[in-house]
């Protein structure tokens, strides 16, 4: 009986902790994607938004979402993608000389 409760309670609790925590990443992401301003330091944007998902640099994009390359101006572009939706939606600063340039918001059809 005991292991039922213990079964039921786990089957429960982790779809609402998964979807929680899910959800926590997305809206750090979006306040963090609103608070970022052209000027802002490569190291202020990586404490607001945390490690990113992909650095890309160089002339071959990330083309899961964009179709251009980081190209001069940029230097480096940071990737933020969506916990669960990866494919799907993502977030990304652009940096020259350090220094962010351009801030994309990525959601596909």
């Amino acid at each position: 009986m005991k292991t039922r409760v213990i079964v039921a309670a786990a089957a429960v609790l982790v779809p609402v902790l998964l979807v929680s925590g899910c959800s926590y990443w997305a809206s750090r992401y979006e306040r963090s994607f609103e608070a970022t301003l052209d000027g802002d330091t490569l190291q202020a944007v990586v404490e607001r938004f945390g490690e990113p998902n992909v650095r890309e640099t160089g002339a071959v994009p990330f083309t899961l979402y964009a179709t251009r390359a980081c190209t001069a101006p940029c230097q480096v572009r940071l990737w933020w993608e969506h916990p669960i939706m990866k494919g799907v939606e993502a977030w990304s600063v652009e940096f020259a000389n350090g220094r962010a340039i351009h801030k994309s918001h990525w959601v596909s059809p």
